[in-house]
């Protein structure tokens, strides 16, 4: 008797770029991912298994089929993509400024729009250690700043102060100046800061044993890019100060701050973050208090502390810390025109209840 034959092995349909784009793009678009994002990044995910220079030369050949090794690669990453997994997370990488950083589930994903607590603190630095009449000296920066926040095209304009404030620091600094990135994460923040200025220290520091051993690598990977940043850098585990001590010229922190009810309504991308990193507790400013609380035995004298904030908490958090304190220096929106950082300075005494002042807003 003979034996029966073999059932058929099933072969996937080969595809041009541009039939498997539209059809990737359709099934983003099916997972509500909006069409225009759900077609970039399609192509994104195409980019980063057959590289930039064979997906260039798919787009330019409409005829030319994509081999089956790699259309199975692309179509696991679309269906991780459709189940909402974030984009940066599949891709291992995510944009921060000029940097490319890299990502892990356990970790928070880094947001361009904190680059704007760099930004408010290198800022408040510049006008700590300028000296003379340059637009950075301590009396006049915040004139200066208010200044050019008032003309139209004010991002532009901020940045270009901000390239200013490092020039002036590295002129003027006569040691390197000690700087703690506070709930660190993937040391975006810090890291976008040392890569900015030549007379700075970092040191990192977080709770998460992930977030550190990703920060370690983020710091290897750009010293290759920025050789001067080598040798500024420290990793320190700490739940908040526990273990940190000594005094530094600024703190910065983006803190957890999602108030907890709002948890389980956010996007699904959101939700697959790591909790520790998004809880701020009833009302998402349980981190905020402790910082007020304690960041003052941290700082030498007239050092700033830039936090991060959330959307709409901004007159909460400058009645938190005034009550404790603070004096609001400055706010510095971010590419959406909202407050994103806001800076402040202890100042060894209680505010007066009529004090008016009430930072600059950039």
């Amino acid at each position: 008797m003979m034996n029966p034959c073999p059932p058929p092995v099933k072969t996937q349909k080969m595809l041009s770029f541009h039939q498997w784009l539209a059809s990737a793009a359709d099934t983003l678009t099916a997972a509500q991912i909006e069409p225009a994002e759900a077609r970039a990044q399609a192509q994104c995910i195409a980019g980063h298994v057959l590289g930039e220079t064979e997906t260039l030369a798919f787009r330019l050949d409409a005829q030319r089929l994509i081999p089956d090794r790699d259309l199975s690669a692309m179509r696991a990453l679309i269906h991780r993509r459709a189940s909402r997994e974030p984009l940066q997370y599949i891709l291992n990488q995510a944009p921060f400024g000029d940097l490319t950083l890299h990502t892990r589930p356990a970790v928070l994903i880094p947001r361009e729009d904190s680059v704007a607590v760099g930004e408010a603190c290198l800022l408040m630095l510049a006008g700590e250690v300028s000296s003379g009449t340059d637009a950075f000296q301590k009396s006049n920066i915040n004139a200066a700043i208010e200044s050019i926040a008032k003309k139209p095209n004010a991002n532009a304009a901020i940045e270009s102060i901000v390239k200013k404030a490092c020039s002036s620091m590295s002129a003027n600094s006569v040691k390197p100046l000690e700087l703690l990135d506070l709930c660190c994460g993937s040391g975006a923040i810090g890291l976008w800061m040392l890569c900015q200025c030549p007379c700075l220290n970092m040191t990192f520091a977080d709770i998460s044993g992930e977030a550190l051993a990703l920060c370690e690598e983020n710091i290897h990977a750009v010293r290759k890019q920025y050789p001067h940043t080598a040798g500024r850098s420290r990793v320190i585990s700490s739940d908040l100060f526990v273990n940190l001590t000594g005094r530094y010229d600024a703190i910065l922190c983006n803190p957890p701050y999602i108030v907890q009810s709002d948890l389980e309504s956010l996007s699904p991308e959101v939700q697959c973050e790591p909790v520790l990193a998004l809880d701020g507790g009833p009302d998402g400013l349980s981190f905020y208090r402790l910082l007020a609380a304690q960041a003052q035995a941290l700082l030498l004298p007239g050092a700033p502390l830039v936090v991060e904030i959330g959307d709409g908490a901004q007159p909460a958090v400058a009645a938190l810390f005034k009550a404790q304190g603070w004096r609001h220096m400055l706010t510095r929106h971010d590419l959406n025109g909202l407050p994103r950082a806001m800076a402040f300075r202890y100042e060894c005494k209680m505010p007066n209840a009529h004090e008016a002042f009430d930072g600059v807003k950039i």
